[in-house]
This record gives C-alpha cells, structure tokens and sequence, in this order.
C-alpha cells in the first residue's frame, strides 16, 4: 500500500515539474532562430546552385515549369507567377533573406509556409528536404503564433509574462518537432524493413552502385571497394538502420545524450551529402535535429518566469 503512495506520489510530483517548467521557461530563444534560418537557407542554396530550367523544367503537363494541377494551385508562388520568373525568383529571395535574417517571425512565419507549399508542392523536382522544410515550416507558424519581436535573434524578455494561451501554443509546436523528428526517423528505419536490399545488408553497396542515384565515380570507386570487403557492407547497412532509429527515439533521452545523437545525426547526413549530394536534405534535417534533440532541454535549463497570475486565470 505504502508503494502504491509513493508512486502516486512521484508521479504527482513529475506532473508538478513539468507544469512548472512549461510555465516557467523562456520561450523563443535563439537556438530555435538558428534552426529556422537553416530552413532558410537549405532552400536558398536550392535556388541559387541549380538552374531555373532544372528546378522548372517544361513537360506537357507542365509547359511553363510550375506543375499548376488542383483547386489550390493558383495560390501558389509559382503558378499565380507563371511565366514570369523573374518576378518569381524577386519574391523568393525576398522571402527566404527574409527567413534567413529572422526578421519578424510572427508575420514571416505565415509567408515562409506558403513559400515552402508553393515549391514542394510545383516544383516537378523536390527532394526529401524540402518537404521537410514546409513540415517545420508549419510548425513554426505555431511556435511564433502572436510573436512580436523583431527578429529571431532576440531572446524573449524575462520579464514579459506570456498568456496561458500562447505559451500552450509554442509548447504545442515543440511536441510537434519532436514528433516530426520521431515520424521522419522512425519511417526511415521501420520503412527499409521491407526492401530486401537493406534486409539483407547490402543496402548502402546498392544505393552507391546505382547508376542514377548514385555519386560521381571518383567518390563511387572507393566506397564500392570498401563496402565490398567482408562483413562491412553488412555493417555500414545495419548500422544506418540502427542509427535512424535511435535518433527517431532520441528525445525521450538524457540531455547529454541527445547531445550526443545530435552529433551522431549531423555526421550522418555530412555523410549522405558527400556521397549522394543531398546538401539541401543535410540543412533541413540540421534544422529538424535541433529542434527534435536540443531545444526542449535548452528552455529547460534557462528557465524564467514567463506568465503572471493575472495571466493564468
């Protein structure tokens, strides 16, 4: 009976911890504006390194490079642009400088999202990042929902009390990172289950070797003869498998952990980047690993009050 107490007691007293410290900690620090400005620029590398004629290419469907199908597409960037590229591309730097230097977050937010759905979804050719660019994106309105600063870069002043409601919004938006970063993660991992290729261990020799998705030769000939020798394609593969699923649990751990796995994380995608030239895929995930490993313990440890009791009622 005394053990049933003691438990309901502990568990009474974590529900109090984290009750204060969702109450209690300072919201909109600089870390998040760090990984915010990474979305940013993971897109505005996009644009500036690959051809306009790549990233819009002409087809029959699309003739003008915008793929303008569906009752929304009119509201997009692209197609209410369409074929004035100029223009088009005018308004995507502004938008993305504008991302990029975190000026009004609670106003560029909204137009960031709208940016990011107007290029993953009319762009014929995106890849994995830039869909996970307008998933963070959306999340982001939720974290800046009602947020007047004038940039990012500035901390939220201690003694500026939040209503209830907007500090339930922005920890809303933190659960949802670290949601997103399990959903990504663990797909990733749970997904290759049913690919033989990984089944068997040779899932990392086989994407290297394939002639369209895989590197240059220079790169190529290497790695092939590395992850051809015994047991370490087996390895490399596993070990990918392993690691994806690890980071997709990764919030649930110790903060020096997480720290850990962040690292773990980034060299992995450096890794992928390198070999299959995913550069903007490696910004975006950056951005994704930050908010899904390191922000939750970065407002927990600097905690100050946030809310008054005229607010809370």
């Amino acid at each position: 009976m005394n053990s049933v107490i003691t438990r309901r007691r502990s568990f009474g007293e974590f529900l109090a911890t984290v009750g204060t410290i969702m109450m209690e900690a300072n919201p909109h620090r600089r870390l998040a504006g760090i990984a915010r400005s990474l979305l940013g620029f993971g897109t505005f590398l996009t644009f500036i390194l690959t051809p306009r004629d790549a990233l819009f290419f002409s087809s029959e469907s699309a003739p003008h490079g915008a793929v303008c199908e569906g009752s929304f597409s009119r509201v997009g960037l692209y197609c209410a642009l369409a074929p004035n590229w100029t223009l088009s591309y005018v308004f995507t730097f502004i938008i993305l400088i504008a991302v990029m230097s975190g000026v009004l977050p609670g106003i560029v937010s909204w137009i960031h999202f709208w940016f990011q759905w107007s290029f993953a979804s009319q762009s014929p050719i995106v890849d994995g990042g830039d869909h996970i660019a307008q998933a963070l994106a959306l999340i982001f309105i939720l974290f800046h929902f009602g947020d007047t600063r004038l940039t990012h870069w500035h901390n939220h002043p201690p003694n500026k009390p939040l209503p209830v409601f907007r500090l339930s919004l922005w920890w809303a938006a933190i659960i949802l990172f670290m949601v997103q970063g399990f959903v990504v993660y663990f797909h990733a991992a749970v997904g290759k289950f049913v690919v033989p290729e990984w089944l068997n261990g040779t899932g990392v020799w086989y994407w290297i070797s394939d002639p369209t998705f895989g590197p240059p030769s220079f790169i190529a000939t290497p790695l092939l003869w590395i992850f051809g020798l015994p047991y370490l394609g087996q390895f490399a593969t596993y070990l990918v498998l392993i690691v994806e699923f690890v980071l997709g649990i990764g919030c649930l751990f110790r903060s020096q952990f997480k720290k850990i796995l962040f690292i773990i994380g980034i060299i992995l995608h450096t890794g992928f980047a390198i070999t299959f030239g995913l550069w903007s895929f490696l910004i975006s995930m950056a951005a994704l690993l930050i908010m899904h490993l390191l922000y939750f313990d970065h407002v927990k440890k600097d905690r100050s009050p946030t809310t008054s009791p005229s607010k809370r009622e």
